[in-house]
């Protein structure tokens, strides 16, 4: 594999139609179709990315935003890496809370997952390309999960936004992908929810949300929460629920605050979580095997760590040939110097 290629554990992101070419049709008019359908993509993947942060930069300058991403910041500074949820509901909006990190997140291998990547790589996203939905080989591509873990496991500083209630919904029902991700990568989760005074939904399973200009926009963050990396089957579906309980209350609580304000500003007032264990919610008091991933085995295609850490090892290496060679240039120098 040369240097420019990818590891097959980093982020496919806008490079995955390149990676995984389509099998080429036998009849001409599904070619045809074919064709039409990659060349409405490019122009949306071309075309959509400037609009959005124009629309984005006219909702935010006149608009009043709130939201303290604090904890978020703390923890990960500490050298912990984490798992913020959300709702696929807020997905439009994720891309410009989230500018200020380095967010590494899931889209779809279908077209429109095409079009989210190059929005979301935008603002400086890496996009993984997997979930639920069929590949093009007529295939479940369902190893999106495993690359991500993998990966976190190498870069245990990672961030990972997730909208947990999947690409298809139902909505509000949290999938259990990510808590297997924090159980095995040892990570904690942080619910995040955006509540808009004014904005439109979309006609679509999530209700997507759309901000207006002149608004009121706050975010809430609420976490982190912990789970066992030895829990059992049952255990691990029990923190499932107690996210999706948690989530679901936060969302409420926000959307209560946003009607009973009616018209006026709303005052905002902090959503008291539930604790699950003694570890839920303590930002200063970490777990001991937070960050302490056991190193993982060998990948079954023979590859060893990702781009950052091979490239690493490169510059070491080249560094002490350098200095080997400069001792062996300098050393015949240095014993002619010496008197006899």
């Amino acid at each position: 594999m040369t240097a420019h290629q990818p590891q097959p554990f980093d982020p496919e992101g806008s490079q995955y139609e390149t990676l995984y070419p389509p099998k080429p049709s036998k009849r001409r008019i599904k070619r045809f179709k074919k064709a039409l359908s990659r060349l409405w993509t490019s122009c949306c993947c071309l075309l959509l990315p400037p609009l959005y942060k124009c629309w984005m930069h006219l909702v935010w300058a006149t608009s009043r935003v709130d939201g303290n991403f604090d904890s978020i910041r703390r923890l990960n500074q500490r050298g912990s890496g984490l798992l913020a949820a959300i709702w696929h509901e807020d997905v439009f909006m994720a891309p410009r809370l989230f500018s200020s990190f380095q967010i590494y997140t899931l889209a779809s291998t279908a077209r429109i997952g095409r079009i989210i990547t190059a929005v979301l790589e935008a603002h400086g996203f890496k996009v993984f390309r997997g979930g639920s939905g069929q590949s093009r080989r007529g295939r479940r591509r369902n190893h999106a999960i495993r690359n991500m873990i993998y990966y976190l496991k190498q870069n245990p500083d990672s961030i990972y936004g997730i909208a947990v209630d999947g690409t298809k919904g139902p909505a509000h029902r949290l999938k259990p992908g990510i808590c297997k991700m924090a159980q095995e990568c040892r990570v904690p989760v942080f619910l995040v929810h955006t509540q808009a005074k004014r904005a439109l939904r979309l006609p679509t399973w999530d209700k997507t949300v759309v901000p207006l200009p002149f608004n009121r926009i706050r975010t809430q963050v609420v976490g982190p929460f912990w789970i066992h990396p030895e829990a059992t089957a049952d255990e691990r579906e029990s923190f499932r629920q107690h996210l999706e309980r948690e989530l679901k209350a936060l969302s409420d609580h926000m959307a209560a605050e946003i009607k009973a304000a009616k018209g006026k500003s709303p005052k905002p007032s902090a959503y008291v979580a539930n604790v699950g264990n003694e570890l839920d919610l303590q930002h200063e008091k970490l777990p001991s095997r937070a960050g302490s991933q056991e190193e993982t085995k060998p990948n079954p295609t023979g590859h060893q760590g990702s781009n950052g850490t091979r490239r690493g090892n490169m510059k070491q290496s080249g560094k002490r040939q350098f200095c080997l060679l400069t001792l062996f240039f300098l050393l015949p120098i240095a014993l002619d110097a010496l008197p006899l």
